[in-house]
């Protein structure tokens, strides 16, 4: 099957790489100030063990290497730590 750019089927707009508007990045702004507020506020071992796999790409193997734990506490104490970073952003996101 072939397509053309100019069929009017929106093939064109899968295509493009929107620029983000002004109010869309100060609104991902503002929501990474919150998020990260937020994160402050965990305990040190569920704050930087978040920050590990969701930020930096970690693997929880990797971390728990890294830190010489077993993968199950690293995967508890992010579980954990996602639980209260829910409970501290309700109603704020």
């Amino acid at each position: 099957a072939q397509s053309s750019l100019d069929c009017h089927d929106g093939m064109e707009n899968d295509i493009i790489a929107f620029p983000e508007t002004p109010v869309e990045a100060y609104e991902k702004k503002e929501m990474r100030e919150i998020l990260f507020a937020a994160l402050k506020q965990l305990p040190e071992k569920q704050r930087k063990r978040i920050i590990a796999f969701y930020f930096e790409g970690l693997k929880k193997v990797e971390i728990a290497r890294r830190e010489g734990v077993n993968d199950s506490v690293v995967c508890e104490v992010i579980s954990r730590g996602l639980s209260n970073l829910k409970k501290l952003l309700d109603g704020q996101i």
